[in-house]
């Protein structure tokens, strides 16, 4: 749908235009809702937008670094989100994959899987 299309050029525009804050991760999350709502495989899309509803739910607030090397990532893993979007708006696979492993690595969790929430042991 075009009008999808110029929706996600708009929100990769609006978060090159962002600093880190919990706004900001909320627009991620509704540019990410209007990529699952595209997806071709009902499958696919409906445990992607559970997904998001988890996240959104859950995640009540977040506090992002304002200076320093942090504060650099952080502004790293919003333009690389703003290209992933533009990346699937040109409908350029490879592009939004490199986009994808940007905001992995510049990730606190990516960088340091410790981050993570802890998991219970499902032998135990």
């Amino acid at each position: 749908d075009p009008e999808q299309v110029e929706e996600l050029r708009r929100y990769a525009e609006l978060l090159d235009a962002s600093e880190g804050s919990f706004e900001t991760q909320r627009n991620i999350w509704k540019a990410y809702r209007l990529m699952a709502e595209m997806c071709d495989s009902i499958t696919l899309r409906t445990i992607y937008l559970d997904l998001l509803d988890a996240a959104e739910a859950l995640i009540l607030d977040i506090d992002f670094p304002e200076e320093g090397q942090e504060a650099q990532r952080e502004k790293t893993r919003i333009t690389a989100h703003a290209n992933l979007l533009r990346a699937v708006a040109d409908g350029d696979v490879e592009l939004a994959r490199e986009c994808g492993e940007i905001v992995r690595i510049v990730s606190p969790y990516g960088r340091d899987p410790g981050l993570s929430p802890a998991r219970p042991d499902p032998l135990t």
